[in-house]
């Protein structure tokens, strides 16, 4: 039962193979609650391509990125996240351009103190720090905070909400929610499905609504590395975007 319910936590937004080892918030769009075990160092990678049609034309903007985090379990119920990507931004409003995005310092606060529960909570907060020579950063400071549930149906099923807030670049706040499920394919492989909601608020001259739906898949090779993949498309702004990486414990 014990082996069933570490396989169980491997499922792709609340991925947890083997507790005490691994946990993965990648891919999709949904963080899970779990965070880091204390002294242990991951990194989460991979390539993301979004298309979308932004004006009422047949041009596609596309951007294409290389995100990479940095985790870190500091104590039983903490983890400190280090994020940033590397983009180019293929649009046919201006010139393309390229670069690092600005640098995104998070946390992570489960509040059942990491412990494997039938549900588990945490808040994930961050704030980024303007790169000021790079074409693609901002130039202030945006930030962000997420309440997260991870939710067990059975042994091989789980749920993960997301409702959080943020405030970019121009000032304009956020409310971003979203729902995840997974299922456990075998011991080694699982797939999920998700709805992403980023909405705008009203009092923005451009406020809307955007939804995305997610699909993706994640493959085990070991209890420390993990593949996987996802496809996504938003209805608001007809995108599509295809993501593939990894998430791999160093130590």
């Amino acid at each position: 039962m014990k082996y069933k319910l570490t396989l169980l936590l491997a499922l792709l937004s609340t991925l947890a193979f083997s507790q005490n080892t691994f946990t993965a918030d990648r891919p999709g769009q949904t963080i899970s609650a779990f965070n880091m075990p204390v002294g242990s160092f991951q990194i989460e990678a991979g390539f993301n391509y979004n298309g979308a049609l932004i004006a009422q034309d047949d041009d596609l903007d596309k951007i294409y990125s290389m995100p990479i985090m940095l985790r870190y379990g500091v104590l039983n119920f903490l983890e400190l996240r280090l994020e940033n990507s590397y983009q180019i931004l293929d649009s046919h409003f201006y010139p393309t351009e390229k670069g690092l995005a600005d640098f995104k310092l998070g946390f992570k606060v489960n509040l059942r103190k990491n412990e494997i529960h039938k549900t588990n909570y945490a808040f994930i907060g961050y704030v980024t720090f303007p790169q000021d020579d790079s074409p693609i950063g901002f130039s202030q400071h945006t930030a962000g905070l997420t309440f997260a549930v991870n939710h067990r149906w059975g042994e091989k099923l789980s749920s993960a909400f997301n409702l959080g807030t943020i405030r970019d670049s121009n000032d304009i706040f956020h409310v971003i929610s979203s729902f995840s499920t997974s299922m456990a394919i075998s011991q080694l492989f699982s797939i999920f499905a998700e709805v992403y909601v980023d909405s705008f608020e009203p009092e923005y001259e451009y406020s809307r609504t955007d939804i995305n739906y997610n699909i993706g898949a994640s493959y085990l090779l070991s209890e420390k590395f993990q593949i996987d993949a996802f496809y996504g498309r938003g209805d608001s702004i007809q995108m599509n975007s295809f993501n593939v990486g990894f998430s791999w414990v160093i130590f």
